[in-house]
């Protein structure tokens, strides 16, 4: 019983530092895709923000639409990269953080 019980004591102390990444990866990555594309459809499309200035909340309807547009463009592309980023900085955490644990107890050669 009591190996079991340390087996079950590893098998937790590996997985448990992975769910609080594997959790959120998912959704950054659908915001990762969604931003992405919408940026590059505004960077190479037309302009449509002069159609609906109007119905924009102060002070973004009296900004020109030309401004409104670039940082909508810039905003969604940049915000693209930075949620790829964060995935892959998470993942690249996560498996120093392994080697680190696996280092410490001596499984790992260095």
């Amino acid at each position: 019983m009591d190996k079991l019980h340390r087996f079950w004591k590893r098998v937790v102390d590996v997985l448990d530092p992975a769910g609080d990444w594997v959790a959120l990866l998912p959704i950054r990555l659908l915001m990762a895709y969604e931003y992405g594309k919408a940026g590059a459809m505004k960077f190479n499309g037309k302009n449509w923000f002069a159609n609906v200035q109007d119905n924009f909340p102060f002070p973004f309807n009296v900004i020109p639409t030309e401004i409104s547009w670039f940082l909508a463009t810039w905003f969604e592309i940049l915000g693209a990269r930075t949620r790829t980023r964060t995935v892959h900085q998470i993942l690249g955490r996560q498996s120093r953080h392994s080697d680190d644990r696996r280092n410490r107890r001596g499984t790992l050669a260095g």
